[in-house]
């Protein structure tokens, strides 16, 4: 899809790019999370880190996550996922390219994941957000769902190898960081080069037309109570705590 240079009236992004994109950048995005544990190898032997401080500098990214998840959706929202994608993207790479600076100031280093967690928290939202516009059709929806998502499990495999070969290679953790935030920032600066031409995803020709597409565009906003109140929903929040829980605990 060539880009348009009318920025009055820009066309949609197709779904097919949005869908490739976002799983692309889900997997960087679990890769720079989970990097830090071949580093933190490194500096337990370097720097004296106990299994204490290491516990400690794998549990700030979660803080920061925790903290502006919710956040982040309301960014998502607002900014939609073009801009939420590249923002997001860009900013958790300055962090990655940071961790490295002083591993001896844990104080400076904690502060450094707790704000990759902050900047990783609107992509997801974002992702999800995009598909649901993209993609009207609730047959099809799940399939693109799925897709974007995988990247969560390649992510973290691509993450722990890569970082174990350049640490291997380099024999530095530095390199580690430097490496991966300056793929973060490449990958923010190529989105936003691109997609900055076009609209946020909508459904279009035929798609737009089904009734359910009609029927969600005429819906109101969920209020924000029901987020909490609706039974339907805890499931869904039992799960999520368990599946991180299991995965770091493992």
């Amino acid at each position: 899809m060539s880009a348009s240079t009318d920025r009055s009236s820009p066309r949609p992004i197709n779904w097919t790019v949005t869908a490739v994109v976002f799983f692309a950048g889900s997997v960087l995005l679990w890769a720079d999370r989970t990097n830090f544990s071949v580093a933190a190898a490194a500096w337990a032997k370097e720097f004296g880190w106990t299994p204490a401080t290491i516990g400690m500098m794998l549990s700030a990214f979660s803080l920061g996550y925790l903290i502006l998840q919710p956040v982040g959706g309301w960014i998502a929202d607002k900014a939609g996922a073009r801009r939420t994608l590249a923002a997001s993207m860009a900013g958790w790479s300055v962090w990655v390219l940071l961790t490295p600076i002083a591993p001896t100031v844990l104080w400076l280093t904690a502060t450094f994941r707790v704000l990759l967690g902050a900047f990783e928290a609107p992509y997801i939202p974002a992702s999800v957000a995009a598909v649901a516009r993209a993609i009207p059709s609730v047959t099809r929806r799940g399939r693109f769902s799925a897709f974007v998502q995988s990247g969560a499990q390649l992510g973290p495999a691509a993450g722990v190898f890569f970082a174990g070969v350049i640490l291997s290679t380099t024999g530095s953790a530095t390199y580690i960081f430097l490496i991966f935030g300056l793929v973060g920032l490449a990958g923010a600066a190529a989105w936003w080069s691109y997609a900055r031409n076009f609209d946020d995803p909508v459904p279009h020709g035929a798609h737009a037309e089904t009734d359910e597409a009609k029927e969600r565009a005429a819906q109101a906003p969920v209020a924000n109570r029901l987020l909490i109140a609706s039974p339907a929903l805890w499931p869904f929040y039992i799960g999520y705590f368990a599946l991180p829980y299991c995965q770091y605990c493992s």
